[in-house]
C-alpha cells in the first residue's frame, strides 16, 4: 500500500523512513506480543497514512501533521510513565516518531546502525 505521508510530518527523506517501517513491520508479523514494537508499528501506519488512528489515542481521527505528532511525542513521552504494557507501547511509539521526525537519526530497531549520511 503507497503512503499517503502528509507535507512536512517528515524529517528525513520518506524512502529511509519507510524502510525502517517496513523493518519494524517484519519484526510485528514476527512477535505480535512486543509492544514496544507493536508502539512503533502504529506510529509508522499512523504517519504513513494506512490508518487514521494516532497510536496514543486509537478511538480519535486525525492526520499525522506536524503538531499531531508534537501531541503524540508528548503523551507518549508521558504514558512512559505508567504500568508495563502502557510504558512498552509508549516507548515504542516515542522512538519511531522522534525518528521519522528527524530528533532522532537512530534506525529504530536498528540502535547500532545509523540511517545513511544525508548530502
Amino acid at each position: 500500500m503507497p503512503a499517503n505521508i502528509p507535507a512536512g510530518a517528515l524529517g528525513r527523506p520518506p524512502e529511509e523512513f519507510l524502510q525502517a517501517v517496513d523493518v519494524c513491520a517484519d519484526e510485528w508479523r514476527r512477535d505480535d506480543t512486543n509492544l514496544w514494537v507493536g508502539g512503533m508499528v502504529a506510529a509508522a501506519w499512523w504517519v504513513c497514512g494506512y490508518t487514521p488512528h494516532p497510536p496514543m489515542e486509537p478511538d480519535k481521527e486525525s492526520v499525522a501533521d506536524r503538531d499531531a505528532i508534537v501531541d503524540q511525542l508528548m503523551m507518549a513521552g508521558t504514558a512512559r510513565l505508567g504500568d508495563a504494557e502502557t510504558t512498552a507501547w509508549a516507548r515504542g511509539v516515542y522512538r519511531m516518531l522522534i525518528y521519522a521526525t528527524g530528533y532522532s537519526d537512530e534506525v529504530p530497531l536498528l540502535p547500532t546502525r545509523p540511517a545513511p549520511a544525508r548530502p
